[in-house]
């Protein structure tokens, strides 16, 4: 369905538009607390705090903003992000986010691309 696809989705960080986006991904992990105790014969687990990740690629050098003022993100960056998804939904934010990993990669006759990684801000 056309109303599905990905093209038009949009991320903000801080506020403000990322560029160039070709791809996002979340992703929430569980987390289990291993609780076995020695009389058992398997392990258990129990829910531990859930973890939470955004990876956004992009064309270029990683950049938000507008296409006459932009400003790079670069590891320790802070801000909210918000994920809006071509079919409306707005289902992944994370309000306080860092910037925990870019990664820029370029090969021959292809684009310089940006993967950007985000988790919850602690700090």
């Amino acid at each position: 369905m056309a109303d599905m696809g990905f093209n038009g989705s949009t991320i903000t960080f801080g506020g403000t538009s990322v560029l160039e986006v070709t791809g996002i991904s979340s992703s929430s992990g569980g987390n289990p607390v291993d609780v076995t105790s020695s009389g058992k014969t398997t392990h258990v687990f129990t829910a531990g705090v859930p973890t939470v990740e955004f990876t956004v690629d992009v064309v270029g050098i990683a950049e938000y903003g507008t296409t006459s003022s932009q400003t790079a993100i670069s590891v320790n960056s802070t801000g909210a992000i918000v994920i809006t998804w071509n079919d409306g939904t707005t289902d992944s934010s994370i309000t306080a986010a860092i910037v925990t990993n870019v990664e820029r990669t370029g090969s021959l006759d292809s684009p310089i691309t940006s993967s950007i990684t985000f988790a919850p801000y602690g700090g």
